[in-house]
């Protein structure tokens, strides 16, 4: 007998979920805009029907990557095992939380919708541009608004998705940016808690402010702290200040531990995962749960069919420039979100720049 292939796929590791869990099976499941919590088993959570299917003409095996991404995770998983037992890296499992670490930041929903926005911006701007021109097939008159790539709907292939994410998530530069970062394990004292959530891998730049186009904040540059919650009792930071940092876990204080969680409530785009819901989380999240970061797209084109594509990366900001805008009494639900952090959410780190125009024998 056929066994059913399995349709739910995990964009974070139960492994690593389990850290953020009580007994390893169950932890609270948070939304982001509303504050609601529920408990919710870790087989359930994170996870995406056929987010890793490879869907091409032709394909014979759609789990293919499912497979291989838990092959990945095998290797990771005692790495990262070791390091929360431990509370310390060696060099073998520094390289593996290097490489965790670029994992989550390029296999979570987040950078999908981006990949995804992406493609289809560069496909429709392809289409406007030969449109403009010249360069396809004339429409009949009474659907040639309908059949305008500026109204046409868009698909793209997961398959294709997937092939870019994951280029991202093995890219020796970003590892080779990773693993040149220095590196800071903090333990959360007692009574405090880390949590993590669907884009966990949270990029601060303390120097990044809303009304500035200066790059700022990208993975490289030297202001700018990662950091990933490894467990509700550990958490990773990296920074490229130069700094010396122990390979031993030192133990947080508090405020320490509240900003890491302030940095990924922020940096989250629907869900939070936690051991448990206590007061601070809440009170961060009455504050923060409106704001965002990470990367965007923006695409300008002029009348004569040229298209100006550019992802940026906006990074978390000092918790100050928040706090006119979020110190809340009430949820703010994702469609009010204060204009400044909705559409001009930090500083812009111009990561992709992409001119989309005709070979100059092309225009006429």
């Amino acid at each position: 007998m056929k066994q059913p292939r399995p349709r739910k796929h995990h964009y974070l590791p139960q492994f690593y979920l389990r850290g953020f869990s009580e007994k390893g099976t169950h932890l609270y499941q948070i939304e982001k805009c509303t504050g609601k919590s529920f408990g919710a088993s870790i087989l359930d959570t994170a996870a995406i029907r056929d987010f890793h299917k490879l869907d091409f003409n032709g394909c014979t095996d759609p789990e293919a990557l499912e497979k291989f991404v838990s092959k990945v995770e095998g290797l990771i998983a005692p790495a990262l095992d070791s390091v929360l037992h431990d509370e310390a890296f060696t060099r073998g499992t520094r390289v593996s939380m290097d490489r965790l670490t670029s994992m989550l930041m390029a296999r979570v929903p987040a950078t999908k919708d981006m990949v995804e926005d992406s493609i289809r911006e560069n496909v429709r701007s392809v289409g406007l541009l030969l449109e403009k021109h010249g360069g396809l097939p004339p429409k009949p008159l009474e659907v040639q608004e309908a059949l305008s790539f500026e109204n046409l709907r868009i698909d793209v292939g997961n398959w294709h998705v997937m092939q870019h994410m994951f280029a991202l998530a093995f890219d020796e530069d970003i590892l080779r940016i990773i693993g040149r970062c220095q590196a800071e394990l903090l333990r959360a004292p007692t009574g405090k808690q880390f949590i993590t959530g669907d884009q966990p891998v949270a990029q601060f730049n303390a120097d990044a402010r809303p009304e500035e186009s200066d790059p700022r904040g990208g993975l490289a540059d030297p202001d700018t702290v990662t950091t990933l919650p490894l467990s509700s009792e550990l958490a990773l930071v990296l920074s490229n200040n130069g700094r010396g940092k122990g390979q031993r876990a030192r133990e947080a204080t508090p405020a320490e531990v509240d900003e890491i969680n302030r940095r990924t409530i922020i940096m989250s785009s629907d869900r939070l995962f936690a051991c448990s819901i206590d007061d601070s989380v809440r009170q961060l999240l009455l504050r923060y749960g409106h704001c965002t970061a990470g990367a965007e797209i923006r695409v300008t084109r002029t009348p004569d069919g040229v298209s100006h594509h550019v992802l940026n990366m906006v990074p978390v900001m000092d918790q100050r420039l928040y706090e006119p805008l979020g110190a809340r009494q009430a949820f703010t639900p994702i469609a009010s979100r204060p204009y400044e952090l909705r559409l001009n959410r930090g500083a812009v780190y111009p990561m992709v720049t992409t001119h989309i125009n005709l070979p100059n024998d092309r225009k006429s």
